[in-house]
């Protein structure tokens, strides 16, 4: 049996808006930074960056895609105007 440790979304910019409050409301608080970019590849930000995430104490959404190389080979299939938001299946 294999366990959920993340949720991804593909979203425009002003859903990315929209998440990030969520994700904000949900904690109550923005002094942890509920929300952050990852500096990372388009898989590591998804995958490791998001995984670390819920494995801390107070885990954070993770905003990617922001790799050039990883948003020109998607371009196709997602559009030039997405990013991703990733969250802990723990925040979700």
């Amino acid at each position: 049996m294999r366990t959920v440790k993340s949720v991804i979304f593909s979203p425009m910019p002003t859903q990315i808006s929209a998440l990030s409050i969520l994700a904000n409301y949900e904690t109550g608080t923005i002094k942890e930074r509920v929300t952050i970019a990852a500096g990372a590849s388009g898989c590591q930000a998804i995958g490791a960056c998001t995984y670390a995430e819920g494995e801390g104490s107070h885990p954070r959404a993770v905003i990617g895609l922001t790799d050039i190389t990883a948003r020109r080979n998607v371009r196709k299939m997602l559009g030039k105007d997405k990013l991703t938001f990733s969250v802990p299946y723990s925040m979700f």
